[in-house]
């Protein structure tokens, strides 16, 4: 970690701290509180061992994530390991690397280390930024973030899902008008944004009339629009929703890209059981049972991956006036698998 930094040092971007910098003779305590409390910016280097030490847990997680609430402090989680970290205090933030995939896990770890930098790079520039509007100052703000210490013995780490952009790019190649849409998430109003974005993903099929997009539609729908669409979504729900969290849940559920899951009577039976337990995951299926459109819960606090919704459904007439049901396995697969092809990952 400290040599993917390098740049950001060099350049008196950062000046950067860890508890192995403690000395001999100094109180260790006094110097972690004394840095946790003056940082801009803290990395929680994320590990098992993070989360099995009791210090690290009960004292500076705690702090960390307190200054991060009142606004005195930026904290970003790096996932060095693969370890089970849904449910802690930090779950809700933005993390390094891309989608939250641990360090280990990256084939090219230098590839991961110059992710992350990137990553820290533009949210110190947002601190920056936040610091000068709130002083006033005619002169720049020398932001000074610095690490907190962890107690992994390993300080390399991979890049995530990018970390909060001073602006949103709303750029539209086929003339959407994203606006809407970000200003309704900014706001939290869910339900709006995810009617919103079934209409903006129809409009750009030319299926307005139909209302609901079909596999075919899944496998051509243009990278670029796809890419505003989820960088909105993860933006302004803190990595919670959004296409490329599903694709994720999707991937971790066994569910395979490929499209091929028809070959066999067999192949198809065990398909649907791996996407009814991605179904499970992200709260489409409640007791077994796949929910309708009314039972989607529009709220911060529903699975990872529950919203976006609405472009997942296909709408269709009933005798009685309108049903609704889940796109199939197959063509949910599409849509991850259009992720892949245009490298769409920012949770």
């Amino acid at each position: 970690m400290a040599e993917a930094l390098s740049a950001l040092k060099r350049s008196h971007v950062i000046q950067e701290w860890h508890d192995r910098q403690i000395q001999a003779g100094q109180e260790w305590k006094h110097e972690i509180d004394r840095h946790l409390n003056t940082a801009d910016v803290i990395l929680l280097l994320v590990s098992a061992a993070f989360l099995r030490s009791e210090y690290c847990w009960s004292e500076e997680l705690k702090r960390a994530m307190a200054r991060h609430e009142a606004g005195e402090a930026l904290v970003i989680p790096v996932i060095l390991r693969p370890c089970d970290w849904e449910g802690t205090p930090f779950d809700k933030l933005q993390m390094l690397p891309k989608d939250a995939k641990a360090i280990t896990s990256w084939s090219n770890e230098d590839e991961a280390l110059t992710n992350v930098a990137k990553g820290i790079r533009l949210a110190v520039k947002q601190v920056a930024e936040r610091k000068q509007q709130q002083t006033m100052a005619s002169q720049p703000v020398a932001v000074k973030p610095r690490e907190s210490m962890t107690q992994t013995a390993s300080m390399k780490a991979p890049a995530s899902v990018s970390v909060p952009q001073p602006e949103d790019d709303l750029q539209s190649e086929k003339g959407m008008d994203y606006a809407p849409l970000r200003d309704m998430l900014k706001s939290g109003k869910w339900k709006k944004a995810d009617r919103e974005t079934r209409r903006v993903m129809c409009a750009v099929m030319g299926r307005q009339q139909e209302g609901w997009l079909r596999e075919e539609d899944a496998q051509k729908f243009p990278c670029d629009e796809l890419g505003t669409i989820d960088r909105l979504w993860v933006k302004y729900s803190d990595g919670r929703f959004g296409f490329s969290v599903q694709k994720r849940i999707y991937v971790e559920t066994g569910d395979r890209l490929d499209g091929k899951h028809n070959s066999t009577r067999f192949e198809r039976f065990d398909y649907s059981t791996r996407f009814e337990r991605f179904g499970d995951r992200v709260g489409w299926r409640v007791e077994r049972e796949w929910i309708s459109y009314s039972d989607v819960n529009f709220d911060i606090s529903s699975p990872y991956g529950h919203l976006p919704a609405s472009p997942t459904y296909h709408f269709t007439a009933s005798g009685l006036g309108r049903a609704s049901r889940f796109w199939s396995s197959e063509s949910f697969s599409s849509l991850a698998q259009r992720l892949v092809s245009c490298n769409t990952s920012q949770s």
